[in-house]
């Protein structure tokens, strides 16, 4: 079966508002970075915390991520920030042997992160959750010509 583009377009913008959320905050102005610590306790502790600029890289021999999808996606979402794409079991993440499920993936227009003072068109977040509720993101930045990997953490 084809379907006509403007009949795609029409349907992802009718799911899309339909699940539309107010945003509690923001990259600038009184919801911006620094005020991120006052609704969420963890952003002011500082660790792990987006966005960064990543103004050194560190060349290392890390092992290979075991990755396999397989999900569909069940929803999708415009939480007011970005589109979410919520996915159905399957899909998974191994990180040293420890099993993380993938639970969505959104993305960011521009990038969140920066590279060497860099930003990016658009980034991309694979967000995986482990049986104890712990995340591990798998993250990466697109240009005009690819995906630029960025981020590969584990987020405690």
């Amino acid at each position: 079966m084809k379907i006509k583009q403007p009949a795609v377009v029409a349907i992802l913008a009718g799911v899309l508002s339909s699940t539309c959320y107010a945003a509690e905050w923001s990259y600038s102005g009184e919801h911006g970075t620094e005020h991120w610590g006052e609704t969420f306790t963890t952003c002011g502790e500082g660790a792990n915390q987006t966005p960064i600029d990543i103004t050194s890289p560190t060349q290392a021999e890390l092992a290979p991520l075991h990755i396999e999808y397989q999900g569909q996606i069940s929803e999708l979402t415009n939480n007011g920030h970005t589109v979410q794409a919520n996915v159905t079991a399957g899909s998974s993440l191994s990180i040293d042997g420890e099993q993380f499920e993938l639970k969505q993936f959104h993305f960011h227009t521009p990038s969140e992160n920066y590279l060497k003072g860099k930003q990016f068109p658009l980034e991309a977040h694979f967000v995986h959750a482990n049986a104890d509720g712990q995340l591990a993101v798998i993250g990466g930045s697109c240009s005009t010509q690819g995906l630029v990997p960025m981020t590969r953490s584990v987020r405690y």
